[in-house]
């Protein structure tokens, strides 16, 4: 037998090494017997168990053969286990640290629980679930035990605190994202006016609205169709309207934002145009807007009036010009205006009816647009509203031009006229 005591160890063995240790009767080395788990002894030279002393309250003992306790339990705790909450312990072993990335509930390796997809920890010694880490915004923490973020938010996704997985949050359809590291559903950008983006997920819009709609924004759809009574973009009724088709009397080319009023000149007389059908008729006028080639509203055009002419195409109407004047309606050309009346005079355009005759001492053949037009010449007369020079009669002549009568010849004088 070796005994315990401090003159009869042999091998070598100090006191320091026999602490902790105790040897009955038949005893073959100093630390056959250690002292058990919640024990311990500083003294040598033990007999049996008794020798070992039990931990005190507020120390614990998790290992066997401790010549001291293992340590100190949470302040103000009376009674502690062997591994505390935020340690975990195996056989033989001193206490350990929970690990990263864990919470352990303490004890043994059944103690040790992963924080859970969403959260993750850097830190040791974690007690409880609630200690690990919410998931950052702009990243996402996929599985089990980790100590750091899995990654960055993809784009077309947006990642709140707490995302589980990269594909958790798609930006939804009507809408993209072109960035990485998004945190919230404002990341993700309405889809611009006169585009759509038809899915969701998306880093870039679809593509264009259709010809013949138009997609004010948010657009999912090529051809929207929530919107069929569209003002201005700053009056959307419901508000959250994404588009619709081209109404009559406007077009939508490919990618339109809003619908197109039919430019003057032309008609668009049906929803869903990509571009005008065509010209206004002669004879009428298209200011814009147009549900028809011959409108009569006024609003949008109207058949052409008087003293006017309207070609193919006119967005308003032409003047007839001075010299000449129509009291007609939907004249087609200037041909089509009506030169001054003989005997008068069309002062300016757009006349209805000549300004007025001739002024006396001139003559006024058609289409003359002055009072003035042609001086009466010697020999003649003009009274006002002449449309020719009159001869002097028999007995009277006129020497000078620009005369509106004739003066009598003397006695003995006769007016012979060459004329």
């Amino acid at each position: 037998m070796v005994p315990c005591t401090r003159n009869g160890a042999s091998g070598g063995w100090g006191d320091k090494e026999k602490q902790g240790y105790f040897c009955p009767r038949g005893t073959k080395f100093p630390q056959q017997h250690p002292c058990p788990v919640g024990t311990w002894s500083s003294s040598v030279g033990g007999q049996n168990l008794s020798s070992c002393w039990a931990c005190a309250p507020r120390f614990y003992c998790n290992s066997t053969g401790l010549r001291q306790p293992s340590g100190i339990c949470d302040t103000g705790a009376e009674v502690c286990d062997e591994c505390p909450p935020g340690t975990y312990c195996l056989s033989g072993e001193a206490v350990q640290p929970c690990p990263a990335g864990h919470y352990c509930l303490g004890g043994g390796v059944e103690g040790i629980l992963p924080c859970p997809p969403g959260t993750y920890s850097p830190r040791l010694g974690l007690r409880q679930v609630e200690q690990c880490l919410i998931c950052p915004a702009g990243f996402y923490c996929d599985d089990w035990g980790l100590f750091e973020p899995t990654g960055f938010c993809h784009s077309g996704y947006y990642c709140i605190a707490g995302t589980k997985h990269a594909t958790q949050f798609p930006c939804p359809r009507g809408y993209y994202n072109p960035e990485p590291m998004t945190q919230s559903l404002d990341s993700c950008l309405p889809c611009p006016p006169g585009h759509y983006c038809e899915k969701e997920r998306l880093t870039k819009v679809s593509g264009k609205c259709k010809a013949g709609w138009f997609c004010v924004s948010a657009a999912w759809n090529s051809q929207p169709f929530d919107l069929d009574n569209y003002t201005n973009a700053n009056c959307l009724c419901p508000a959250t309207s994404t588009g619709g088709r081209c109404q009559v009397g406007f077009y939508c080319p490919l990618g339109s934002s809003e619908p197109l009023p039919c430019p003057p000149g032309t008609f668009c007389n049906k929803s869903g145009l990509a571009l005008p059908v065509g010209p206004c008729s002669p004879g009428y006028y298209c200011v814009g807007g147009a549900t028809e080639a011959r409108p009569t509203d006024v609003g949008t055009g109207n058949i052409c009036p008087p003293g006017t002419y309207c070609v193919e195409g006119s967005g308003e109407p032409e003047m007839c010009p001075p010299g000449s004047f129509s009291s007609l309606s939907g004249l087609t050309n200037e041909a089509s205006c009506q030169p001054c009346t003989a005997g008068f005079y069309c002062g300016e355009e757009g006349l209805r009816a000549p300004t007025g005759p001739c002024s006396q001492g001139y003559w006024c053949p058609p289409g003359q647009s002055v009072a003035t037009a042609l001086p009466c010449p010697s020999g003649h007369f003009c009274l006002e509203g002449s449309s020719a020079p009159e001869p002097c009669p028999s007995g009277t002549y006129q020497d000078r031009n620009k005369q509106g009568s004739c003066m009598i010849c003397e006695a003995g004088e006769k007016n012979i006229n060459p004329f």
